[in-house]
């Protein structure tokens, strides 16, 4: 991570769970919303399309915004609008903050278990 000390070698396991397994995680999130789009009656095309730019787009303005990602998306949601009923549904206890400490746990674990199965 620019700007920042080095990773730890105890940090390794969650670094390469959330950077090396990242993109994955980027591109199952297109897949999903895509999939959402067709669900709800969407051309597959279209809503993969849309998708893929909405996931290139907000990566592009991490990487340009000085905010962090919290502000970000508090800053593209209107109170009591669309984005916002999403939101409570993604964001609620057992959704996507869950989800992904699970996702991330099981990603540490089995980068320590490959690890020593190297040793």
């Amino acid at each position: 991570v620019q700007g920042e000390g080095p990773i730890r070698e105890s940090e390794l396991p969650a670094a390469t769970a959330i950077s090396g397994c990242g993109p994955a995680y980027g591109f199952l999130l297109a897949e999903v919303m895509a999939a959402a789009g067709v669900a709800h009656g969407l051309d597959p095309d279209l809503s993969m399309r849309l998708a893929r730019k909405t996931v290139e787009g907000a990566g592009a303005l991490m990487e340009s915004a000085p905010e962090d990602a919290a502000t970000l998306r508090k800053n593209v949601t209107s109170p009591n609008g669309v984005t916002q009923a999403a939101l409570e549904v993604l964001m609620s206890p057992d959704a996507m903050p869950s989800i992904f400490e699970t996702a991330i746990g099981a990603a540490i674990d089995r980068d320590i278990a490959l690890s020593k199965e190297t040793e």
